[in-house]
């Protein structure tokens, strides 16, 4: 049977590197693997707006048929997602002002948050080129420093709920490399 795994976390955390990583061990351990990449392609619409945030989410959703398929067809023992639906909701709630935001989780699938202080946030985004950082919106550090306490304080109360099931594990990559990171999420799900 599948087994499906949703990485999530503000920008600068490090999901799409961790996510490489863990694919690699996956297929280094015999098995197929199925990454779904945070979005097939950037739009024209600026990130950090709320006609981005409804773009997006579009996108997310519209995943979901297709792994369906890639479940019914049983051909990949692990289908890898950079990014769940909650993260949209928890950036379009910071646009917004908002804090409630209703978290459904299927069960059978594996749920991680990546975080990050936020001085290695800020570290890693300016390694990054000043051209992908402004496409992004990462020049805003107070922004992505909200959306990181967003995710922190949501996901955690979503974990503290006695009939909250499946969990969502929570990883601090602040001093691991990726490789840690992706030795960790191994750990979890073995």
């Amino acid at each position: 049977m599948t087994k499906i795994i949703y990485i999530s976390g503000v920008h600068g955390v490090g999901k799409t590197t961790v996510l490489d990583f863990v694919a690699g061990k996956l297929e280094a351990c015999g098995n197929s693997v199925y990454v779904f990449p945070e979005m097939s392609y950037k739009p024209m619409i600026k990130i950090g707006t709320v006609e981005f945030q409804i773009w997006f989410k579009k996108q997310i959703i519209a995943r979901e048929p297709m792994i369906d398929a890639l479940m019914a067809e049983n051909t990949f023992d692990y289908i890898l997602l950079d990014r769940h639906l909650y993260d949209v909701d928890i950036y379009t709630a910071r646009i917004l002002g908002e804090l409630d935001i209703e978290i459904d989780l299927e069960r059978g699938r594996k749920y991680f948050l990546l975080t990050a202080s936020k001085v290695t946030l800020e570290m890693r985004l300016n390694s990054r080129n000043d051209e992908f950082r402004d496409e992004w919106n990462e020049n805003d550090l107070q922004y992505l420093d909200d959306i990181r306490g967003m995710f922190e304080l949501i996901i955690n109360d979503y974990n503290k709920s006695l009939y909250t099931k499946p969990k969502i594990k929570v990883i601090d990559t602040t001093i691991l490399s990726a490789e840690d990171v992706a030795n960790k999420m191994m750990e979890m799900l073995y």
